[in-house]
């Protein structure tokens, strides 16, 4: 019956029955201590297992019943707030945060069996309402990737898998609206901040440009400005350079090289650098895919 309630999201009924099974199994646990104390028969210690099981039981999805309530509650508190009531009113608003709260550290009370499932339902609601009331993106943010990682858990630990579930889609809906809005504002940011990047970038950019023209041949001009880039400006990504001599017949070879070095300074690769360095790989980059395309087709 416990299970039934709680598969059909009826807190109410699992906590009743839940907390009328405190009676007999203290009653069962008694007994059998009186009877363990006085007697050694394997079938007394096989009813205290049992009865341990069951207590076991009773605990775990009490927790599951608590936390259903809680986020209930909060829910309640919510509509009220942004439904009901004339004025907003902040000390409810940090309620209705703390009920969410309490509903994801209920959730984890029960040992080392947590209800994965409930704790990833709390927490979506929570990123929901940073969202909704504080327009707090970044905190939401962080909520919604813990409900991913909760569903992994689920799926690692119960063999089953919850990306149906409402709560699974607005967490993965979000992440990716966000990741959308991150990346178009980076862009619409660089964008505004690149002609003035660009010259202070001048005498940089002169000097590659410097480098690469003592060449003509596409070999050349690739080996010419693999030493100076790496030279001049190494790789934040990842600490590594060019061999010190390069064969400019081996086409091959140095086609690999120029590739690689697209990777070390491609520039999404690039952006917590600051934007002066993004737009500095982006150059070099532009110079490396031309040679590339030279050296491909010469």
């Amino acid at each position: 019956a416990t299970i039934l309630a709680d598969e059909n999201e009826d807190w109410f009924t699992s906590l009743q029955i839940l907390t009328e099974m405190n009676y007999p199994i203290t009653i069962a646990n008694k007994s059998l201590k009186k009877y363990c104390d006085i007697t050694n028969v394997p079938m007394i210690q096989s009813c205290v297992d049992d009865i341990n099981d069951i207590k076991a039981f009773q605990l775990q999805y009490l927790c599951r019943a608590e936390s259903k309530q809680l986020l209930y509650n909060a829910n309640e508190l919510r509509s009220q707030l942004l439904f009901i009531n004339e004025e907003f009113s902040m000390d409810m608003a940090y309620n209705v945060i703390d009920g969410y709260c309490a509903s994801i550290l209920s959730a984890k009370a029960y040992g080392d069996k947590p209800s994965f499932e409930c704790e990833a339902i709390a927490t979506s609601a929570l990123s929901s309402f940073y969202i909704q009331v504080f327009k707090n993106e970044e905190r939401a943010h962080r909520l919604n990737l813990q409900v991913i990682q909760l569903a992994e858990s689920i799926t690692e630990y119960a063999h089953t898998t919850y990306y149906s579930k409402p709560w699974y889609q607005s967490a993965r809906q979000a992440i990716e609206e966000y990741r959308e809005k991150k990346a178009a504002y980076d862009i619409a940011r660089v964008q505004k901040e690149r002609e003035s990047k660009l010259l202070i970038l001048k005498p940089k950019l002169d000097e590659i440009n410097k480098v690469m023209k003592k060449f003509e041949s596409a070999a050349f001009q690739s080996i010419a400005l693999l030493q100076h880039i790496y030279e001049a400006h190494p790789p934040k990504v990842e600490h590594t350079k060019p061999p010190d001599t390069i064969d400019d017949r081996d086409i091959h070879s140095l086609s690999k090289l120029v590739q690689k070095a697209v990777i070390h300074y491609y520039p999404d690769k690039n952006k917590d650098y600051g934007i002066e360095w993004y737009v500095l790989c982006d150059e070099i980059v532009k110079e490396l895919n031309g040679l590339q395309s030279r050296l491909k087709d010469p």
